[in-house]
């Protein structure tokens, strides 16, 4: 277990560059105790490994990610059209707009969780604005993405 530092000693001390010292230095001990600062071996030879050797996968994961986004895009556009997709930059999540199906957030909500049985993030718990959005992990197989659609077409068929 990591030793407790008593900084309502360091507080009362009249100097204060030694004050600013001896914080600098609890925090450093803090940082050390929990690996965070200094080498790692294990985490010296990931990062080694990921730079020198992960090219490859990257760029594989970000081509199929972007057919994720395109599937859903395609879908959504021929199937549920009330339903727009915004088209973001380096990021795996989809922004779903469900303003134009004329139900309100908590419809929305609803929907998604009871009829179509999707844990969507809620647009609303990102800020004001929200309301209408929901937000769609794409970083998944394939098959979660068609499964997502054949169930939101159920919920949203014209």
């Amino acid at each position: 277990m990591a030793e407790k530092y008593n900084f309502d000693k360091i507080v009362k001390r009249e100097n204060t560059d030694s004050v600013k010292y001896d914080l600098r230095k609890a925090f450093k001990k803090t940082l050390n105790q929990l690996h965070i600062l200094g080498e790692n071996l294990f985490g010296y030879v990931a990062s080694t490994a990921g730079h020198e050797k992960g090219s490859g996968w990257v760029d594989r994961l970000m081509h199929y990610v972007q057919a994720n986004f395109d599937y859903l895009s395609s879908f959504l556009e021929s199937d549920i059209p009330q339903t727009e997709l915004s088209h973001p930059e380096a990021t795996y999540l989809a922004w779903l707009d469900f303003r134009k199906t004329g139900l309100k957030d908590k419809e929305i909500k609803r929907k998604l969780i009871f009829e179509a049985g999707l844990g969507l993030s809620h647009g609303p718990v990102f800020g004001t604005g929200g309301e209408g959005f929901q937000r769609m992990n794409l970083a998944v197989p394939r098959s979660l993405v068609e499964e997502a659609c054949r169930r939101l077409e159920k919920i949203f068929d014209n």
